[in-house]
């Protein structure tokens, strides 16, 4: 039984800090004499912020594609955020609304590479300084910290079916077109197209064109079929893995928990 329990632990290694961290989160915020108070300043703080964090966030997968030796030619930004304003630095920016916040639409980058790098790019600020708002707001007792520590370090949690999943779908499709025969991928018209910043807007898509997916017959659809359950669990490792390493990171300039404030 014991083993049984470890291999989630085994599987998704990064997500035990990030649970040790989550739960002294709520701990802390348990113990407090009003945590109303505390929820509602972090909530306070992190609101202005969210519109600060956008528009770095999607200008960051720009660059990402930008400095792999991609192209960009167009960045979705809502107007809320800011984007005719940033359209003066940036052309390639386009303001629009709608129910994404932003997206970076138009793109070439030059091999999956510099895709991975592309999605993954605003999640350099997990690493740093996403994770060390988290550890001090929890070492040092200040859960004002928690607000910058929710829209960089803790990031992640929220893109699982988003970023996260087109990381996964990345290195998923790579493996499955490696251990697949290629005439069964050549079947697939839109077998790259599993490739989806948004897991749900993708089931979507399938519903509606299931034969350009693959789901033609049961034997076929194995291959979307796997594509999307290897791009889920790795999405959830990577997740756990960049929390881990911005925890690597934060180490050395995290005081020692129990420090009052």
């Amino acid at each position: 039984m014991s083993t049984f329990r470890s291999i989630p632990a085994l599987m998704f290694p990064g997500w035990t800090v990030l649970w040790q961290d989550l739960i002294a989160i709520r701990t802390e915020l348990d113990s407090r004499r009003s945590p109303i108070r505390d929820y509602a300043l972090i909530l306070l703080l992190a609101v202005p912020l969210w519109f600060v964090y956008i528009p770095i966030h999607e200008l960051l997968h720009a660059w990402g594609c930008l400095v792999t030796g991609g192209t960009v030619s167009e960045l979705i930004i809502g107007r809320e955020y800011g984007a005719e304003f940033l359209q003066r630095f940036f052309p390639f920016v386009k303001p629009e609304t709608s129910k994404y916040a932003g997206r970076l639409t138009g793109f070439v980058p030059s091999g999956d590479l510099s895709y991975f790098f592309t999605v993954f790019a605003p999640y350099l600020l997990s690493l740093f300084p996403g994770v060390l708002f988290v550890r001090l707001a929890i070492t040092l007792r200040r859960l004002w910290l928690l607000a910058p520590g929710l829209l960089t370090g803790l990031i992640p949690l929220a893109n699982l079916t988003g970023d996260y999943f087109e990381m996964g779908g990345i290195i998923g499709t790579r493996i499955i077109d490696a251990i697949i025969p290629g005439s069964q991928i050549a079947r697939i018209p839109k077998f790259l197209d599993l490739r989806s910043d948004d897991l749900f807007r993708l089931f979507g898509e399938i519903a509606a064109a299931p034969d350009q997916y693959g789901f033609t017959s049961i034997g076929q659809a194995f291959v979307p079929i796997a594509v999307i359950a290897l791009a889920a669990i790795l999405s959830i490792w990577l997740a756990g893995a960049t929390y881990a390493l911005g925890r690597l990171i934060a180490r050395p300039l995290t005081p020692s928990q129990g420090t009052v404030a």
